[in-house]
């Protein structure tokens, strides 16, 4: 009888806290280069300091001429295709998800993922004057992308094991190739 107990008060114990504590719940932020209403940015880079890992940050159509750096799990997905413009989008943090944006004018790549697990999917890439979409990278896909005219490589996995590849269209960049390299 002791025993039970003392296993009812431990779970009521750990019930408890859990009340108290509560959950972890994501945050969906909203970005639209005009502002408004209900629209918490102007700038997607701004929502990315601002989010937790496992928020959402959709982006409005419009043009958003910056670098975007992407160091938390992060889902950025874009309404009606928006463009960043001469910046590009680095991925530092395992587990993100990119998609439904243009990519266009960069000095380096587009799309630059030096992070495992992320998925890169339904965006177009082109007019960069390095890679389309740059992978250091384990684990991620690369699915249904437009890369094209990219003045280096469509798509570069550089450094990059598992990653799966599938119903991208990769045309009129300066090599049309996907690298797998050991680094041993």
């Amino acid at each position: 009888m002791e025993k039970f107990r003392y296993w009812l008060v431990l779970v009521c114990f750990a019930v408890t806290m859990l009340v108290l504590t509560g959950t972890v719940s994501a945050d969906t932020w909203y970005v639209d280069d005009d502002g408004g209403v209900g629209i918490n940015f102007t700038k997607i880079q701004d929502a990315v300091d601002a989010a937790s890992d496992n928020d959402t940050i959709y982006v409005y159509d419009g043009t958003y001429e910056e670098q975007v750096r992407v160091n938390k799990r992060l889902i950025l997905k874009g309404i009606e295709y928006p463009v960043v413009d001469t910046g590009g989008i680095m991925i530092s943090a395992d587990g993100c998800v990119i998609e439904g944006f243009n990519m266009t004018g960069m000095e380096g790549a587009g799309i630059y993922v030096y992070s495992d697990y992320n998925t890169i999917v339904n965006n177009s890439v082109y007019d960069t004057k390095y890679d389309g979409i740059l992978f250091r990278s384990n684990g991620s896909t690369i699915a249904n992308n437009n890369v094209l005219n990219n003045s280096d490589d469509g798509i570069d996995l550089d450094f990059s094991f598992n990653n799966t590849l599938k119903n991208n269209t990769v045309t009129a960049n300066r090599y049309i190739r996907h690298d797998v390299q050991d680094d041993a």
